[in-house]
């Protein structure tokens, strides 16, 4: 039977089913909208073939009632085809060919592959219109692969439409339009994937570059800054060292050397990443900091000792002993903190022409000088001399003319 021929019975056959509804039938009907109606008295009004019609149907506002009719394109699709289900008659081959042809215009893949494998078992002379309706439903989802694979090429995702392209063309013949088509679009996501892999790899490459650059300047300025700071702690402890600087005046300058110290540490701890051909000058920075550090909570020991501040001397001990377990000025002066400790405070002593200042309150108490430091040189602090190291000086160092 030719096409033109096979859609003529359809639609008298559709239409005569159509024609046996009842003129009553309490139903809702469903917009594409999203709009529901209450309706009754509903009819299928078939339009110029099977897939196109109206539906007239009756419906209640306030007391009275309103006739609608609308075009089957404004209804939704499940709707639609549960309306044309109620209607015809499904106990024959040819009913569910109509509604499996109704289904596939629709969309409704799987409710038309159903229709048209139900329509053969129950006539199997409708074998071949079975067939021909499987390969319309593989050919209409073929071509919505391929839209929405042309779509993705838009979006920047040829990848996706390189797969999708390629899974039509698989199984199809070589002179097939679909098979063209999708080799078409597959050559062409697949130069796009090219041209975008090349992309990608330019854009991290000047990310990378950029990012590596920015690390630079940052590692730069850090460590610049860290010189800063440990050159600002030695000046600290050069301020220290000064024989006429009043004791709080010493402690005030040995706290903020410390401070100093601390946050020099902590800005070399937050470098990451470190290129290894800086990583030794990171290290040899971190350990003469250290150095500086250990060096200045010794002097914080001493000077709490001789003015009796013993759990501040030992906490400053134990710091210093933490950084530099095996530096043997820790437990010596560990061994006078203890000492100190236990020998009973001295006897207040007002030697004449001393007054009450600061040396003259250590002197009188026999502490020696805490307000005296004395400095010597250390090596050249990662290649730039930080200067004399101040050390302050324990009981029994008073400076010469004392």
């Amino acid at each position: 039977m030719k096409p033109a021929c096979r859609s003529s019975v359809l639609l008298l056959l559709l239409a005569g089913a159509l024609a046996t509804a009842p003129s009553a039938f309490g139903e809702e009907v469903v917009l594409k909208s999203g709009t529901r109606y209450d309706a009754s008295v509903v009819e299928l009004l078939p339009g110029a073939d099977a897939t196109q019609g109206d539906v007239r149907f009756t419906v209640h506002i306030g007391s009275g009632t309103a006739t609608l009719m609308l075009p089957w394109d404004r209804i939704d699709s499940d709707s639609l085809l549960g309306l044309v289900a109620a209607r015809t008659d499904l106990t024959k081959g040819a009913g569910h060919l109509a509604l499996a042809r109704l289904a596939l215009s629709r969309g409704l893949y799987a409710r038309a592959t159903a229709s048209f494998r139900r329509a053969a078992e129950l006539d199997p002379a409708l074998a071949g219109e079975r067939d021909a309706g499987i390969v319309a439903i593989r050919d209409d989802l073929a071509k919505r692969a391929l839209v929405e694979a042309e779509a993705d090429m838009k979006r920047g995702r040829s990848d996706l439409a390189l797969e999708k392209a390629r899974a039509v063309a698989v199984g199809r013949a070589a002179d097939d339009p679909i098979a063209e088509r999708a080799r078409g679009v597959a050559e062409l996501a697949e130069r796009l994937v090219e041209r975008e892999r090349a992309q990608r790899e330019a854009k991290a490459a000047a990310e990378a570059k950029a990012a590596a650059e920015i690390a630079a300047r940052l590692l730069e300025s850090t460590l610049v800054r860290v010189d800063e700071l440990a050159q600002g702690a030695v000046l600290e402890r050069e301020r220290a060292s000064d024989p006429d600087l009043s004791g709080p005046s010493v402690l005030r300058a040995l706290e903020a050397a410390e401070g100093r110290l601390k946050e020099a540490r902590r800005l070399l701890a937050s470098l990451a990443n470190v290129p290894a051909e800086v990583l030794t000058e990171v290290t040899s920075r971190d350990e003469e900091i250290v150095q500086l550090l250990v060096d200045d909570y010794l002097d914080l020991a001493d000077l709490h000792r001789v003015t009796r501040r013993f759990d501040r001397a030992r906490a400053y001990a134990r710091a210093a002993g933490i950084l530099a377990p095996d530096d043997v000025r820790v437990r010596d002066v560990r061994d006078r903190i203890d000492r100190d400790a236990a020998a009973p405070p001295p006897e207040e002593y007002y030697p004449e022409n001393y007054g009450y200042g600061w040396g003259g309150y250590a002197y009188r108490l026999g502490l020696g000088w805490p307000g005296v430091v004395v400095t010597r040189r250390y090596p050249n602090y990662v290649r730039r001399p930080y200067g004399p190291r101040p050390v302050l000086r324990g009981p029994g160092n008073l400076p010469s003319g004392w």
